[in-house]
């Protein structure tokens, strides 16, 4: 719910939560970091996204440190984790987005190595443009 907040979207209920990460659609993995009491600490949620042409990579959905845990390594630990697994994979890039104003979460990126890509140009189509395109 922490995720929710941050993010302003409306809270769902724990087992709703619970059902979407266990019913979750199979090309998504989640990788999980836990304290020494076994309470989550933070997760990363990635996709693979090979495609012609492009060497085959994650796009990472999703990287979420709990507020009890920031500042503590944990999400280099999950950064570092993926990087291992990825290239054990043969793997060769792990793509992501972050908001505009996640000052923050910007400089975390920019000291663990992570270089913007300036040729990208994130785009979405929302609820209300999903509807009248898919009328078209």
């Amino acid at each position: 719910m922490e995720l929710q907040k941050f993010h302003k979207l409306p809270l769902q209920s724990r087992e709703t939560i619970l059902s979407d990460i266990v019913n979750r659609p199979s090309v998504f993995e989640i990788f999980a970091a836990e304290d020494r009491d076994a309470v989550l600490c933070g997760f990363a949620l990635v996709s693979v996204y090979p495609g012609p042409g492009i060497s085959s990579g994650w796009y990472l959905k999703e990287l979420y440190v709990a507020d009890h845990a920031r500042s503590k390594g944990v999400g280099k630990q999950l950064i570092s984790a993926l990087t291992r697994v990825a290239l054990s994979r043969g793997y060769e890039r792990i793509d992501w987005v972050t908001t505009h104003d996640n000052a923050k979460a910007q400089a975390f990126y920019d000291r663990i190595g992570a270089k913007q890509a300036r040729e990208k140009v994130c785009y979405r189509l929302d609820a209300e443009a999903l509807s009248k395109l898919a009328r078209q």
